[in-house]
């Protein structure tokens, strides 16, 4: 996931992310391969406003393994 951020900021990564830059991650899932990975975004794009809420407050949600990783990274991106 630090990889995915990184790239999105120095705009490596998808083409939506080259001239707007990421917010903030607030739903992760871990174990997912590409392909699976791209049908579960498909799938959570689906989903209604209240369900995406759903999905965020759920034991699913593994952000708050990744936060302190995360900021990290940013951090290393912004240092002068």
């Amino acid at each position: 996931m630090p990889r995915r951020v990184t790239q999105h900021y120095r705009g490596q990564g998808a083409k939506y992310f080259r001239k707007t830059k990421p917010a903030q991650v607030i739903y992760m899932e871990n174990n997912l391969i590409r392909a699976t990975a791209s049908q579960r975004e498909y799938q959570i794009k689906q989903l209604s406003r209240q369900q995406k809420l759903q999905l965020i407050n759920t034991d699913e949600n593994q952000i708050s393994q990744y936060c302190n990783i995360l900021e990290k990274t940013l951090n290393q991106l912004n240092a002068p």
